[in-house]
C-alpha cells in the first residue's frame, strides 16, 4: 500500500492546492483500498487500521510532501545563489 498506492495517489500534490473535497476523495481511495484488502467497513476500525500501518490522513502527508519540497527548493536557490556570487568574487 505505501510503496504502490500511496506514491500514485499523492503525485504532485505539493504543487498544485488541491480543496477539501479532493482530499477527501484521495482519502477515501485510501480507505476503500483497505476495506478490499483487510475487509473493515466500520469508520472507527478504519481509523486504528491506518494509524496501525501508519498511513496518516492525506492531508498531512500532502504537507509534509510540501514541507521538504520548499526545504528543498530553498536550498538549491541558496546554492545557487552563493555559486553565483562565487563566480563574481
Amino acid at each position: 500500500m505505501k510503496s504502490y498506492c500511496l506514491p500514485l495517489i499523492i503525485y504532485a500534490t505539493e504543487a498544485v492546492p488541491l480543496s477539501a473535497i479532493n482530499i477527501r476523495v484521495l482519502d477515501n481511495c485510501i480507505n476503500r483500498a483497505l476495506y478490499k484488502i483487510f475487509g473493515i467497513g466500520d469508520t472507527r476500525c478504519l481509523l486504528q487500521m491506518r494509524s496501525y500501518l501508519g498511513l496518516s490522513s492525506i492531508s498531512d502527508l500532502i504537507e509534509v510532501r510540501r514541507c521538504n519540497f520548499v526545504d528543498q527548493l530553498i536550498s538549491i536557490c541558496i546554492l545557487v545563489f552563493y555559486s553565483y556570487v562565487c563566480v563574481f568574487y
